[in-house]
């Protein structure tokens, strides 16, 4: 989070907490200083950094080349890899978004996730209650993503 900061040392972005957290403000100055005295922190940062323009750059090709289906396909296998990388189940899940926020994120309308969450239940990929997510089917569920690895890089 703050990236665009680094460039221009102002943020032109805001940040809302879905769930409870703790935030950790830590200027790029000093993080600049300690990567300098420690080159495994310093690689770390790099590879940090570079996977957050992969991850962007993903998210464009998504947005503007894929259809609506492929969209929420991606954004279920992404948000499956965030758990799995943080310890926690990637094939069950609670959805800390809206359907409304899901739709602004993938650049598609409420209406158009809402059916397609329903969509992919009736295929029997997905279960869907409120908000828990369960992925039934992650071959097929893939290829609803036509194939595109999710964004993060492991």
């Amino acid at each position: 989070m703050g990236l665009d900061g680094i460039g221009r040392d102002r943020y032109g972005c805001q940040a809302v907490a879905l769930e409870d957290g703790e935030v950790c403000v830590l200027p790029f100055e000093r993080l600049d200083e300690l990567a300098r005295a420690a080159p495994l922190l310093q690689r770390n940062l790099y590879r940090s950094l570079a996977n957050e323009i992969c991850k962007n750059q993903n998210m464009l090709l998504v947005l503007g080349s894929r259809c609506a289906e492929e969209r929420v396909a991606m954004f279920l296998l992404n948000l499956a890899e965030v758990f799995r990388e943080r310890g926690y189940s990637s094939s069950e899940f609670m959805l800390a978004m809206s359907r409304r926020e899901i739709a602004s994120y993938v650049g598609l309308k409420l209406e158009t996730v809402s059916r397609l969450f329903s969509q992919l239940q009736e295929e029997g990929l997905i279960q869907v209650q409120g908000r828990a997510i369960k992925l039934l089917n992650l071959p097929a569920l893939k290829r609803s993503s036509v194939g595109v690895e999710p964004l993060s890089q492991t």
